[in-house]
Formats: structure tokens, C-alpha cells, sequence
């Protein structure tokens, strides 16, 4: 990666712990825990950006460590920094993330002197010594200091790179006291000196109040350059006063290989990674069925330990790719802050199972769908002054986001404890807008439904919020993209959830496979519900493609129909039932095959039209399988449109 990638990368980490660190403030006040956490990290964000010549951001970056230097001293006026210090920082960071997009982008870097004026106008505030009153209490003599033992070797990469280490020791300067020994020993005479060879090693005497997990922050933008090992020692006062600093000739020349790093590879490494790993599993499955037709036991042998160590590579692979669903949850805390403020409703968000993780590629692209259920929950579902909990209670209502671990798929719950959605609205406002017709008979889930077309709200006035009708009809159409599925459940008086099924990971499926016109395709096996046998009891009586199954009429989806081929009276066709939010449907193939694990090949720019189909497969024949996009299925056959496989 290059060093704006990683800059962008890492920064972005550090502006979002800011976001929680400010998010902790507003709930609890400032603590010195956390005015050392801003303070270190807008401190880095400068170093770094000095570093790289991006003087905007490391001017911004400097201006609020001006502003966070009173708060250290624990000066600073209590309603100047809860009405005005937190929001004025809020916006520095939401600056510094726009600063960022244009580097991603390519974009020249314009600077916004608005952020700077908002912080000239509140150190202007600061500054009145009036408005200062202490408001940390700090016993500077009962602040714990620990003594560690550091040792900096720097690699061929500081070399390459530019990147020094003088700026890393004047962090750990600032934050305690730092004695240095450099060895030397390892220095060659000059005519046998190799200037791609780096001999010199620093060990280091660090006395600080931080404890490793914080010193080991001050290391992120080196960490590719500088190997380096943190170790504490005990009786820190004692032994930091009798200065006993190692050996210099007895550094261990292992301590490199002891070093835990972390690696920063980019997403398109891993995808081709997971390319490479989808083609040695059909190879390997070619070479499992050459094996088992020759009956050789010895190769048997050899390649039932070619499963393991595969089914291992495959594991840890995937894993790679997985993300905690916290770097998604954990951003609401702020999003539910301001919304509860515009809305002027006190709102208890509860967030549980943030340590569920998903595929990296479906996390950076959850965020906007679930903003937007989160800005419907409090707009339309949760009432100002009305709240559901005991009449103690502080809050208007409480949002719920949860996510469960299901096996093969994640599910999410967003639920609000409001009014619920009134169906009686959400029916007449369909026939207002011409949706439906005035007798139409619509069951709760099919009313509810009706929400996820483009356009709907039942919202009268517009808001900020709220009330253009943009809302679930793209959130609906985003988690289709993620291969997920989204249903709503909804109980007048009590409130509305929101549940969202998503895969593990896009790059393997867990699929049931199937045979029309002895072509094999492959079906989501999440969306499976259950199957039968084709029978004409169950076909409704007025010939329309509907099944009556107990006493529910599911409609009827004709695979050969869609794929425009001719029905063949002589198979005796199964079918699939399968669930798409609230609605379930019937798959009407010719046979029914079994369940089926496999990598998914995307489609190339060539073949992108076919809506019907998501992507493709190779099987263990060698042949190629497409996977059905069952929304855009269902969505075909609504619109009596057919595919013509065999041209395409």
C-alpha cells in the first residue's frame, strides 16, 4: 500500500475512536482518559500528516490540540464545553474525514476556513479567564507511572520510506520521561559498510503514566518500518532510579521474530485471494472424484490430508476478510445523539451482539441502509414526551439494534418501542397513489410490503428527516445488492422491527442446487424454506400460477417460463418455497438436486446485464453454474418479462 493509503486508512481509525471519545463526553464529561485519548489522537493525525506535506490537515489537527491543551490543564468553563467544545470538535473531525475524501478521490484539498473560525471563536472564550473554573480533579502525585524497557530496530523500509523515528520520541516525551542508549556495536568499518543495511538499534528507558496499549498507539504510523518490542518491568520507582539498562552487547538478535505486527493488505489482495482459493477447490474436487473412480488407496491417503490442510486454508482465508459489526454499530451513538437533538426526543439506543462479524465487503456498505431505518425509527415511530417505560423514565423511547448469528447468515434487528405503523394509513395511501385498487385484499404483511416501493410515505409533512419518500425503497434495493433480504413486523402501540438477513461473506454461498432443461443453477439456500413435489391439487382453480399450500395461495414462479423454454410434459416438476421479506414464493423446477457449497465467481463486464442471475460457479465437473438473484426473479415474473438463456 502507499503512504496515503495508509495514512487514510489508519487515520480514519484514529478520527473514529475520536467520535466515540466525544460521544463518552457528552455522557459522562471529560475524564483524563479520554482528553488523553483526543489529545494523542489529533497529535498523531498531525505528525502524520506533517509528515506526508498535507499542511491543512496538520494545521487543523494543531488548532484542536490548542483547544484540547486547557482541558488537559483542567481549566476550562463546564457549559462552554457541553453546549459549545464538543460540537465545535465534532464538526473539526467531520472536516478532517472531508479532507480525507479528496485524497481518496484525487481531489485538490480546498480549505474550509468556517471550522476555522468556530475554533478561534471558542479559544477566544476559553481564553477569558472568567469563564475558566477547574473542572478535572487531578492529584498529580498520585498519578501511577510505570517503567518500561523499549527497543527500536529500524528496518531497510524507514530507509525507503523517508520515515524517521524523531518524531515517535518526541510523543514519548511529551507523555513521560524517556533516557536513550543507542548500540552502536553492530557498525562495520567503513569499507565493509552496507547502506541498505541498517545496523543501529535503540533501547530505551521510558518512565510514563501510559500503559502499554497506549504506547504501543504512538507506534501506528511506523509500524511497517520500525521493528520494535514494549515490555514493562516492576518496581518501576526503585528500578527506573538505578537506571540498570541492559547489556548493549546482549540484545537479543532474535527479537524480530518475537515481534507481534500487525500486516495492512488491501481488499483487492484479498479478493484475488479468494479467487485463487475458489479455483483450487474446483481443482482440488476434480482431483477428489479422478481418485475415488481409481480406487487407489494411497492416494486416498494423500489427499484426505490435502482436505484438511484446505479446509484450513479456507477457514482462515475467510476469516481474514471478517469485520465486527462494531465499526458499523459503534457510529450510531453519534447519528441517534444528533437525530434525538434535531427531533428534540431523548432517545436510549441499546446496542447488542456488536461482536458479530461479517465479510469486510458488506460492512463498509451496511452504514447508509441502516441510517435510514434508524432516522425513520425516531421520526415517524418514536413520540415526543411519550414514553413506553416507567413513568421515572428520562427517555421518549428506546431503539434496539441487535445482531444474531444464525450460521450461514447474520441477522439484524432494528426495533423502536413507538406507535407502530398504522396499516389503516398505509392501505389508503396506496390508493391515493393509485398503487392499489380500492377493493384490493391485502393480508397485514402485503400492506406492510407496500412501504418498500419507491415513492411511499405516509409521512404528511417533510422534514430533514423524514417525509420525501426515499427511504425504504433504497434500503430495500441495498441489501438485495449484499444478497440479503428485509422484512418489517409491526404491532400497533408497542412498536416496529426490522429484520435484515444478510450472508456471512458474498465470496462463498451456501446454494440448493437445481436442473431445468438438464442446465444446473443455484438458489440461496437461506432464502429455502421448504420443497415439494409438483402435484395439480395444489394448483389454485382458476388457472392463474398459484399454489394453495394448507390455507395459504403462494404464487407460482415457472423456471422454463422465465428462461423461455418449452414445458417438457414428461418430467415431473418439484418445487422450491422461498421467503423474500414478508412474502413467500414458489419455484416451479424440473428436480430438485441437493444443498451445495461454493465460491462465487462474479460476473464480467460482458455478461452484467443478466439481472436474473448474480453470479456463477464452476462445479465439480468443470462446468459452469449460474447463481438466481431471486428478488430480481420474482421482479421479472411480476413484469411477465423471460430471459433467453441460450443466447446469452
Amino acid at each position: 500500500m502507499e503512504h496515503k493509503d495508509i495514512f487514510i486508512e489508519e487515520v480514519n481509525e484514529l478520527l473514529e475512536q475520536v467520535e466515540h471519545s466525544l460521544i463518552d463526553v457528552e455522557n459522562t464529561g471529560f475524564t483524563i482518559d479520554i482528553v488523553n485519548t483526543l489529545f494523542r489522537s489529533f497529535h498523531t493525525m498531525k505528525g502524520s500528516a506533517a509528515m506526508l506535506g498535507l499542511d491543512v490537515i496538520s494545521n487543523l489537527t494543531h488548532k484542536i490540540e490548542d483547544l484540547l491543551e486547557p482541558v488537559r490543564e483542567g481549566v476550562i468553563d463546564i457549559e462552554i464545553y457541553t453546549t459549545e467544545y464538543v460540537d465545535v470538535i465534532f464538526k473539526a473531525k467531520d472536516q478532517l474525514s472531508e479532507y480525507l475524501n479528496c485524497i481518496f478521490t484525487g481531489q485538490e484539498i480546498t480549505k474550509n476556513t468556517d471550522i476555522n473560525i468556530l475554533i478561534e471563536k471558542l479559544k477566544s472564550k476559553i481564553s477569558n479567564k472568567e469563564n475558566k473554573v477547574q473542572i478535572l480533579s487531578v492529584d498529580n502525585n498520585n498519578i501511577k507511572n510505570s517503567l518500561y524497557n523499549i527497543i527500536l530496530i529500524p528496518t531497510i523500509n524507514a530507509f525507503n520510506n523517508g520515515i524517521g523515528i524523531s518524531n515517535l520520541l518526541i510523543d514519548l516525551k511529551e507523555n513521560g520521561e524517556v533516557d536513550i542508549l543507542v548500540d552502536i556495536t553492530k557498525v562495520p568499518n567503513l569499507t565493509e559498510l552496507d547502506i541498505n543495511v541498517m545496523y543501529l538499534t535503540w533501547n530505551i528507558k521510558y518512565k510514563s503514566f501510559l500503559n502499554i496499549a497506549k504506547i504501543k498507539e504512538l507506534f501506528i504510523f511506523i509500524n511497517d518500518t520500525v521493528d520494535h518490542q514494549i515490555n514493562e518491568i516492576n518496581n518501576s520507582e526503585e528500578r527506573y532510579a538505578q537506571k540498570d539498562f541492559p547489556d548493549k552487547n546482549k540484545i537479543n538478535p532474535k527479537i524480530i521474530n518475537d515481534l507481534d505486527r500487525d500486516v495492512r493488505v488491501s481488499s483487492g489482495k484479498l479478493d484475488e485471494l479468494v479467487n485463487l482459493m475458489g479455483e483450487l477447490f474446483v481443482n482440488y474436487t476434480q482431483l477428489e472424484k479422478l481418485v475415488y473412480h481409481n480406487a487407489d488407496d494411497k492416494l486416498q491417503v494423500v489427499l484426505d490430508e490435502h482436505t484438511r490442510v484446505i479446509e484450513s486454508l479456507k477457514k482462515q482465508i475467510f476469516d481474514i476478510r471478517m469485520l465486527p459489526l462494531s465499526t458499523v454499530f459503534n457510529r450510531f451513538k453519534r447519528a441517534v445523539n444528533e437525530l434525538g437533538k434535531e427531533t428534540g426526543k431523548k432517545i436510549q439506543l441499546i446496542i447488542t451482539g456488536e461482536d458479530v462479524e461479517l465479510d469486510k465487503s458488506i460492512v463498509d456498505k451496511l452504514y447508509e441502509p441502516l441510517l435510514h431505518i434508524v432516522r425513520n425509527s425516531i421520526d415517524h415511530g418514536i413520540n415526543k414526551n411519550i414514553s413506553n417505560y416507567e413513568e421515572s423514565s428520562d427517555y421518549d423511547g428506546t431503539l434496539n439494534l441487535n445482531a444474531i448469528n444464525e450460521g450461514t447468515q447474520i441477522k439484524i434487528l432494528i426495533k423502536d418501542d413507538g406507535n407502530g405503523i398504522n396499516l389503516d394509513d398505509v392501505y389508503k395511501t396506496a390508493i391515493a397513489k393509485n398503487i392499489i385498487n380500492n377493493n384490493a385484499n391485502l393480508n397485514d404483511d402485503q400492506i406492510l410490503d407496500l412501504l418498500f416501493l419507491p415513492g411511499f410515505s405516509t409521512k404528511e409533512n417533510i422534514t430533514n428527516i423524514s417525509g420525501r419518500g426515499v427511504g425504504l425503497d433504497v434500503v430495500k434495493e441495498e441489501i438485495h445488492k449484499l444478497r440479503g433480504n428485509i422484512g418489517i413486523d409491526s404491532t400497533p402501540k408497542k412498536g416496529t422491527s426490522i429484520t435484515i438477513r444478510l450472508p456471512l461473506t458474498l465470496s462463498i454461498i451456501d446454494g440448493l442446487l437445481i436442473e431445468v432443461d438438464n442446465e444446473i443453477y443455484i438458489i440461496p439456500m437461506a432464502s429455502v424454506r421448504e420443497n415439494y413435489n409438483y402435484d395439480e391439487k395444489l394448483k389454485y382453480t382458476d388457472n392463474r400460477d398459484i399454489i394453495v399450500i394448507g390455507d395459504e395461495m403462494i404464487p407460482l414462479v415457472k423456471l422454463r417460463t422465465i428462461f423461455n423454454i418449452k414445458e417438457n410434459r414428461s418430467v415431473i416438476n418439484q418445487i422450491v418455497i422461498v421467503r423474500i421479506g414478508n412474502e413467500r414464493i414458489g419455484i416451479l423446477v424440473d428436480k430438485i438436486i441437493g444443498p451445495h457449497q461454493t465460491v462465487i465467481q462474479p460476473f464480467s463486464g460482458l455478461v452484467k446485464g443478466i439481472n436474473v442471475f448474480s453470479g456463477a460457479t464452476i462445479l465439480e465437473d468443470g462446468n459452469i453454474s449460474l447463481i438466481i438473484d431471486l428478488m430480481e426473479l420474482i421482479d421479472c415474473a411480476k413484469r411477465n418479462e423471460y430471459v433467453s438463456i441460450r443466447n446469452n
